[in-house]
């Protein structure tokens, strides 16, 4: 079951909210609809670029067809504070994109990741700060 927006952080952990943050990327990335996504970023430029270059490829004409990330696990740090950075180690699945119209399309092949991903409470759930990867 998916956490509604209106969740509190008692009722949703931040790992859950790391995975709805993942789906919303693969939905971001796949639809080129970016308001999902930077629901669930706080003040996070890393964020914010992703979701400009995502607006600018489908308005360009391009796509994306990825199957997502499938987190394998995420780490969770001993002493959190206002905002905890989490290792989020993933798969991520094989890509097709095309930057506009016109260019040829590219094949990623399916891969291994790790993100460091800063997380932030809010008064209503969970906001993402930053994304590196790692």
């Amino acid at each position: 079951p998916t956490t509604q927006p209106g969740s509190t952080p008692g009722s949703e952990s931040a790992q859950h909210f790391l995975r709805r943050w993942a789906a919303a990327t693969t939905r971001m990335e796949t639809t080129g609809k970016t308001q999902e996504y930077l629901k669930l970023t706080l003040r996070c430029g890393v964020c914010r670029d992703l979701a400009r270059n995502i607006e600018h490829r489908y308005a360009a004409g391009g796509f994306i067809h990825w199957g997502g990330l499938r987190i394998r696990s995420v780490e969770t740090p001993p002493n959190p504070g206002s905002v905890v950075l989490y290792t989020v180690h993933a798969f991520s699945a094989p890509m097709t994109l095309r930057d506009s119209s016109s260019p040829p399309v590219q094949h990623l092949p399916g891969r291994r990741v790790t993100y460091l991903v800063g997380v932030m409470t809010t008064s209503k759930s969970f906001g993402v700060t930053s994304v590196t990867a790692a």
